[in-house]
């Protein structure tokens, strides 16, 4: 019973980790308005929050929270690193020209940086808070 209840618990941290991902990377691009954007990604984490809540309590991991915290800490790491990637991407000139030469608007002005890095510190913060409660 315990393996069915961990191998949910695991189902429910990954789709929790995937909306965390969604409502990260929303934050950063800049597609559609600020508050519709705000809405969104608020109403993504607090899905993900009751995901990872259901996942610690469904799962028969000592101590609970332990899996929630490893959970938005790799989807805050999986972020950070897709972020660095459009980063360096806009970096490379020759890159840019190419995809512009293709028809895609490719420019730094695509990004919102603060929104996206203040979703990402805050959910870093929460990850090493549940990993450090337990």
């Amino acid at each position: 019973m315990s393996f069915v209840r961990n191998a949910l618990a695991v189902v429910l941290f990954t789709i929790a980790g995937m909306c965390v991902i969604a409502a990260q990377m929303v934050a950063f691009m800049k597609i559609g308005h600020t508050a519709a954007m705000l809405v969104f990604v608020a109403v993504l984490f607090a899905f993900s929050a009751a995901l990872l809540a259901a996942g610690a309590f469904a799962g028969a991991f000592r101590p609970r929270a332990r899996g929630a915290g490893i959970a938005l800490l790799v989807a805050t790491a999986a972020t950070a690193f897709g972020m660095m990637g459009w980063a360096s991407l806009l970096l490379s000139p020759g890159i840019v020209d190419v995809m512009q030469q293709q028809g895609v608007d490719v420019n730094a002005r695509m990004f919102r940086f603060a929104p996206g890095a203040v979703a990402t510190a805050l959910s870093a913060l929460a990850g090493v808070w549940l990993m450090r409660r337990g």
